[in-house]
């Protein structure tokens, strides 16, 4: 997954990522619970987080496996996008707001994506180019919706937000 071993530009970005994932996973623990509504639902935040991250640690240790380390993580790092487009689409339904999203993040994510795409397309790779078309849609609806969202949020109340 991380091959700190390797020297230059990639280790350094996955460095970078590494330390990125280990603060989602603080932020997660930190503020995750309060997603939860029931007490049941709370008291197994902890034990759910940790089955969901193996299963994850698993998954990804079987692409690897399955298609090398570099194909295996382009291809599941797909896979995950498609999947975290459509939870942000979720968050932003479920909270019926704004609150803990940014369009800064929706943009950067769909850019973020969209720029490998284009790159997996030049080199004719059918499942990077469909995946992350999947994931250009989705990031492009969590924009336009979360647009939507906040432009009602900012007519319900001017004075207190802005876009």
């Amino acid at each position: 997954m991380y091959n700190l071993n390797a020297i230059g530009a990639q280790a350094i970005a996955n460095t970078c990522w590494f330390l990125l994932d280990i603060l989602i996973i603080v932020t997660w623990f930190k503020y995750g619970k309060s997603e939860f509504e029931t007490p049941l639902a709370k008291k197994w935040f902890v034990p759910w987080t940790l089955l969901v991250l193996t299963a994850c640690f698993i998954l990804q240790i079987l692409f690897i496996m399955e298609f090398g380390d570099v194909e295996g993580e382009k291809y599941s790092a797909y896979l995950q996008n498609i999947a975290m487009s459509i939870a942000y689409l979720y968050m932003l339904n479920r909270r019926k707001s704004t609150k803990g999203q940014s369009l800064t993040i929706g943009i950067c994510k769909c850019i973020g994506t969209l720029t490998p795409t284009i790159y997996g397309t030049m080199e004719g790779n059918y499942f990077i180019f469909t995946t992350g078309i999947i994931c250009f849609v989705f990031d492009l609806l969590y924009i336009y919706f979360f647009y939507q969202v906040k432009k009602s949020e900012i007519e319900s109340n001017p004075a207190g937000h802005k876009i």
